[in-house]
């Protein structure tokens, strides 16, 4: 017989759901375990013997750990559910496999490489920040750069809220610039360009540490490879 776990971390952990959203489902009266409708986030269950809905849908237990990357398109919000009902990360992982969950985040008009996974270690270290993972991006601007802004960008600078550096730059074409960077606070890449006075036309996330893009087409998903997930921990 399997431990018994707290409702709400296994809610968490064997499906999409936040653990705001399965408090508003409970308060709802939207989850039921064995039949039975239940309230309480903290009602303890087994999940090799009971059985739980949540919103109609059986809540399945699985102990494998899944690794995915995906190609975000734009327009598409890295949430589970959007309040205003806009496109969201949700609706593609629902396709994929309900437990997975996205591995940092992307703003709604960046593209490009996000990893998911329902392994919480491996999203934890992924996106710690002491483990200083590089990002590659490609950035389109309006104007070419010019080699002050190359010698900021590498030198570093603040912005308000703290310190910026990119460690390594290359130039695909004069208004495109791939740039390396450890950082991922809040919109960093654009707000780093915008601060050298640039407009950022487009903004495309190519790699993650030893994980690329590569040619997987727009709104497209692959699983990683074992050595890719080795690589990413190493």
């Amino acid at each position: 017989m399997r431990k018994e776990i707290k409702l709400d971390h296994y809610i968490n952990s064997q499906s999409a759901y936040s653990r705001r959203k399965t408090l508003e489902l409970l308060n709802e009266g939207k989850v039921k375990v064995n039949g039975k409708v239940v309230f309480q986030m903290t009602l303890m269950v087994r999940p090799d013997v009971d059985t739980i809905h949540v919103n109609g849908e059986v809540i399945a237990f699985t102990t494998a750990k899944l690794y995915y990357k995906y190609n975000k398109p734009n327009n598409l919000i890295t949430s589970i559910t959007d309040p205003k009902g806009r496109p969201c990360i949700g609706d593609i992982i629902k396709d994929i496999n309900k437990t997975l969950v996205p591995v940092g985040r992307l703003d709604r008009a960046t593209t490009g490489l996000l990893l998911l996974s329902n392994d919480g270690a491996f999203t934890n270290t992924v996106c710690h920040p002491s483990f200083k993972l590089a990002k590659v991006y490609r950035v389109t601007i309006d104007k070419a750069i010019t080699k002050g802004d190359c010698t900021k960008l590498l030198a570093g600078f603040f912005l308000e809220d703290g310190p910026v550096q990119f460690s390594k730059i290359t130039f695909p074409s004069p208004r495109a610039v791939d740039v390396s960077i450890t950082e991922g606070r809040n919109r960093i890449v654009r707000r780093a360009f915008e601060h050298l006075g640039h407009t950022v036309k487009k903004l495309k996330r190519l790699s993650i540490g030893p994980v690329e893009l590569g040619s997987l087409k727009e709104g497209g998903w692959i699983g990683l490879t074992p050595n890719e997930v080795r690589a990413l921990l190493a």
